[in-house]
């Protein structure tokens, strides 16, 4: 696993590189705010592992995986988890949601769209 910077991520998203942005946070927060492109998998529900392994089967793509800030322990944890699980390239946004809009980079939100 490997840590990524704010800067990192940016660039990494305006030269449009290949790679799975994933929200590990709750399903509720991720509707309130997330970074513009990411997909929600969260990795408090009890079935990560499987929709990981739904949403993302190319073990070789590289995925970015986030949570709120480096206070919160759910990125680690679930880029370990991707590690053990055989993902090849995997890189944690360490400092989260939470210095992405501290830096005024774009975020969505999906509170007002039919729940999925």
């Amino acid at each position: 696993m490997n840590a990524l910077t704010t800067g990192e991520l940016k660039k990494m998203m305006e030269s449009r590189e290949d790679f799975v942005l994933v929200d590990v946070l709750s399903k509720k927060y991720y509707k309130q705010q997330h970074i513009k492109g990411a997909v929600n998998i969260p990795l408090s529900e009890g079935n990560f592992k499987r929709s990981v392994s739904r949403t993302i089967t190319d073990k070789n793509k590289k995925i970015v995986v986030y949570c709120a800030s480096l206070e919160c322990m759910a990125s680690p944890t679930a880029a370990k988890t991707l590690d053990m699980m055989g993902y090849k390239n995997v890189f944690d946004y360490e400092s989260g949601i939470k210095d992405w809009i501290g830096a005024g980079l774009p975020i969505e939100n999906t509170s007002n769209e039919n729940k999925q």
